[in-house]
């Protein structure tokens, strides 16, 4: 029998799946998807166009350095999807009269990737 959620895994009226890396605590036997639990996924809000930006954050971390480096993972599997499909990664970062905020959501993939990897090398720097 046929999932009823199989056709609607990667898109429905609103939103598109475009990539994530699927979390060790996902026991579906499914891909990536808009029903499954990812560490980290895009997904396309057709209404907005704009691409979101989602990082799992239902985790409990021994301290800082393992949320740290599980944003690195995240990171590294985020630049390894932008290598395989050939997207930049050193879209400028526009500060000036522009938001001082990085954004999950953004008009680009890779405005997408820059926001995040901000936000990941600020929060791992260690004081």
């Amino acid at each position: 029998m046929e999932d009823k959620h199989d056709e609607y895994s990667l898109e429905t009226d609103d939103i598109k799946f475009i990539w994530g890396k699927k979390s060790c605590t996902d026991l579906s036997d499914s891909d990536a998807s808009l029903y499954t639990i990812n560490d980290i996924d895009i997904v396309y809000d057709k209404k907005e166009n704009k691409y979101m930006l989602g990082i799992e954050t239902a985790y409990i971390f021994e301290n800082h350095a393992a949320e740290c480096s599980y944003l690195k993972d995240c990171l590294a599997a985020f630049t390894k999807y932008m290598d395989d499909n050939g997207l930049k990664k050193n879209e400028p970062y526009r500060l000036f009269m522009n938001n001082l905020c990085t954004s999950i959501k953004a008009d680009s993939i890779e405005e997408l990737y820059t926001n995040f990897k901000i936000f990941v090398d600020g929060f791992s720097i260690s004081i």
